[in-house]
């Protein structure tokens, strides 16, 4: 997971998924227990300091359809995991 609006190179982006806590400089790798709430449709906080302004954003946001398409890939992958 990771932010690409009004960011920079290099910038650390830090992500809340119901009460675990992710960061990372680029792509934030993310825990087996957050998958399983962002397929509950759990809402997550993303913050990171924007570019150019150098200012702090904070975004709620939730993936509309993250089960149907995990499920998906999942498939397409030829696995078996719930």
């Amino acid at each position: 997971m990771y932010v690409t609006r009004d960011t920079y190179p290099r910038t650390r982006a830090y992500f809340l998924i119901y009460q675990l806590r992710h960061s990372a400089v680029g792509s934030v790798p993310l825990s087996a227990s957050s998958v399983r709430y962002l397929r509950q449709d759990i809402p997550f906080h993303a913050s990171w300091i924007t570019w150019p302004g150098r200012g702090e954003a904070d975004y709620l946001d939730r993936f509309d359809g993250f089960d149907a398409a995990y499920q998906e890939c999942i498939r397409f992958l030829g696995g078996n995991r719930r």
